[in-house]
């Protein structure tokens, strides 16, 4: 049976996703295209000039959705949503006081509303409001049935604006999203192992690449990242076990995974590292 070739693969995949990009934005010049069509037909339309403000919004063109954003205001649209939207757009424009100012007034009419409140404390934070920002973000996180890990995340690196050199608020920050989200969520697992090692928390680090280790199949690659760590803290008897578990791990494998070229970089990599142990 023939193989497929995997450079071939994946050279299709960035086609395919290509192609998705440029027909959502084609897609979006032609909704763009047929609003303006309308506006000529009904140019006092609020509704019309709101909805091509948001399909602007959409395409990145944040100037052209203020405009129609306002334009849309002067003919009588008055839903709050409106300041949102372009509270967002200005915010992506890098204008952060008018953001703030149109997140306000959504926020006034719609003071429990997660979406308000999370847009709110990224303004914050980029006019380096940091603690309002930091207060405005929890209350997203506690409020927010579905969180993201991406939101608890940012909400830690708020947290560490507020105080650089205290990791104690963004760990905290971190074990509430694995509380709520799960314990196994990975990009959380791995940030908290960032402010484990930035703390230099190093049994707290240890202990979390162990996890790590026993809670995958494929161990040699952490048996390495750990080992590379040991180096970092002078532990280097420790990193010298932790390299051969990795070259015994790798052993493990069958000829066909052991010969892919993940495992021959890493290989060379564990290679590399014993020298420097050893030379030093």
């Amino acid at each position: 049976m023939k193989q497929t070739n995997p450079t071939k693969i994946i050279s299709l995949v960035i086609v395919m996703l290509l192609q998705t990009y440029a027909f959502a934005h084609g897609s979006l010049s032609a909704r763009i295209a047929e609003r303006t069509n309308e506006i000529a037909n009904s140019p006092n339309n609020a509704k019309l000039f709101y909805e091509r403000g948001f399909l602007y919004q959409q395409h990145k063109e944040f100037t052209k959705a203020i405009k129609d954003y306002n334009q849309s205001q002067k003919l009588g649209f008055d839903d709050s949503i409106i300041n949102f939207r372009k509270s967002q757009s200005y915010y992506y424009n890098d204008n952060f006081q008018l953001a703030e100012a149109e997140i306000n007034l959504y926020i006034k009419s719609n003071p429990s509303d997660v979406k308000g409140l999370k847009l709110f404390a990224q303004i914050q934070n980029r006019l380096e409001n940091y603690p309002e920002a930091l207060s405005s973000y929890w209350n997203v996180l506690i409020n927010t049935i579905d969180i993201r890990p991406e939101d608890i995340i940012e909400c830690s690196e708020i947290a560490l604006n507020v105080n650089p050199s205290n990791y104690d608020e963004p760990l905290k920050i971190i074990d509430f999203g694995l509380n709520k989200i799960g314990s196994n969520t990975i990009t959380l697992l791995l940030k908290k192992l960032d402010y484990y090692k930035f703390s230099n928390q190093q049994t707290k680090s240890l202990e979390l690449y162990n996890h790590f280790i026993e809670s995958v199949n494929r161990k040699e690659f952490w048996y390495y990242k750990k080992a590379t760590y040991l180096v970092e803290i002078n532990k280097k008897n420790d990193a010298k076990i932790a390299l051969q578990q990795a070259l015994f791990a790798i052993d493990l494998l069958n000829l066909k995974v052991e010969n892919a070229e993940a495992i021959i970089n890493l290989k060379t990599n564990i290679t590399q590292l014993q020298k420097t142990i050893y030379h030093e």
